[in-house]
């Protein structure tokens, strides 16, 4: 089951800045991509994979695709 990092921060009670620095990016970083303000890069996400163990993945910070109501506005 994957989730997003949020989530996944808050349930496992890891500090950002604990994550942070087991992945190897700064708090700012882990801070915006638990916002969803910013993707991470395909290295960021490898690390944040390997640091879930597959939990949080890549496709966890695809932003979901618009309803039909939107695409067609």
């Amino acid at each position: 089951m994957s989730m997003k990092l949020d989530q996944y921060l808050t349930e496992k009670n890891i500090a950002p800045v604990d994550f942070a620095r087991d992945i190897g990016r700064d708090v700012a970083t882990v801070s915006r991509l638990r916002r969803e303000l910013t993707r991470p890069d395909w290295e960021t996400v490898r690390r944040i994979t390997e640091a879930t163990k597959g939990k949080v993945s890549a496709n966890d910070f695809i932003p979901p695709a618009p309803s039909h109501a939107e695409a067609s506005q």
